[in-house]
């Protein structure tokens, strides 16, 4: 899976890219994972938020998913 991770108001470091690598590994045995498979990730700060947004996309369809922390 070929991971893209952008970074608004923040600087995306070694750490929390492989933590993020990490998480979407576990991601492999819900999809077919081939190099054609693309995620983008962006991970935003605001004020007192943060929030991470992924977008998986696949041969067959498209998974997003928004969490606010």
């Amino acid at each position: 899976m070929k991971c893209q991770i952008t970074g608004k108001n923040i600087t995306v470091t070694d750490s929390i890219r492989s933590a993020i690598e990490a998480k979407l590994s576990k991601m492999d045995k819900y999809f077919i994972i081939d190099d054609e498979v693309e995620a983008k990730v962006l991970v935003r700060t605001y004020k007192q938020l943060q929030k991470i947004e992924v977008t998986i996309f696949t041969k067959v369809m498209v998974v997003f998913l928004a969490v606010w922390q």
